[in-house]
């Protein structure tokens, strides 16, 4: 019965010793993953500021664009306003003036019929 003992306690010794051949490998393993995982993600964290920072600058762009025809669409409208402001006064002042006239024009010709 003791040679059975030693033999199964020879068999524990090798499975433990060969399960921490195993344990140690798979502990290297992780290690080398779990820098590949932390480079991987500074990388990433790199690049994601660059193309943060690219597309604030593009927003920057397109705001100015956009800023400059708003400006300009305001003057321009401020000038059709002026503009149509004068010309209704100015057809204001033809549609009096044509008044008189066609009145003036009228009352002369009633006096050239008379005669």
């Amino acid at each position: 019965m003791s040679e059975v003992l030693e033999i199964a306690l020879i068999l524990l010794v090798i499975t433990l010793i060969v399960m921490f051949i195993f344990a140690t490998k798979l502990l290297f393993d992780i290690s080398k993953l779990v820098k590949n995982l932390d480079n991987s993600s500074s990388s990433l964290r790199n690049e994601l500021e660059l193309t943060i920072k690219e597309i604030n600058v593009g927003i920057k762009n397109i705001n100015s664009l956009t800023a400059k025809p708003s400006f300009k669409m305001n003057i321009l409208s401020k000038l059709l306003t002026s503009a149509l402001s004068l010309s209704t006064l100015g057809v204001c002042a033809f549609k009096t003036m044509s008044g008189g006239l066609t009145s003036g024009f009228l009352t002369g010709l009633k006096m050239f019929m008379k005669k």
